[in-house]
């Protein structure tokens, strides 16, 4: 395995990012929005644990350790904390689904950012882990 180019990494984020769109259309609904926001927290975090996510598996990725050992779960929804923070802003009524959206752009931006400048973003540096493409 070598390490993931960035053009497969953000079309992988893209897919999984459509496959949570529906969820996040449905957040905005007052009161029961709550529910589909947790559901929508609980994608971010959890996506890699399926080994890897539908958007990495589609393009041939998969996330492993510094070590290139499989990482332990732990590691997978760590290194998708900073993902899921905008999903966290839909639970405040009303706002927070309009705060989400600029908020999202930021952290992907930045998550962009620290790709492009150190090869890795911010979530995978925090858990310890990489992406790597599939030979």
């Amino acid at each position: 395995m070598k390490k993931a180019e960035i053009g497969p990494r953000i079309g992988a984020l893209l897919i999984d990012g459509l496959i949570s769109l529906p969820i996040g259309l449905l957040s905005v609904i007052p009161f029961v929005g709550t529910l589909f926001s947790l559901g929508l927290i609980a994608y971010w975090l959890c996506r890699d644990l399926a080994r890897p996510s539908l958007g990495k598996r589609a393009l041939g990725l998969d996330v492993v350790g510094m070590d290139g050992e499989r990482p332990t779960q732990q590691q997978l929804v760590l290194r998708n904390i900073p993902l899921a923070i905008p999903s966290v802003l839909t639970l405040i009524p009303f706002v927070g689904p309009l705060a989400a959206l600029p908020i999202a752009a930021l952290v992907y931006a930045g998550e962009l950012i620290m790709f492009i400048t150190q090869g890795q973003r911010f979530g995978d540096q925090l858990a310890k882990t990489q992406v790597m493409a599939k030979s």
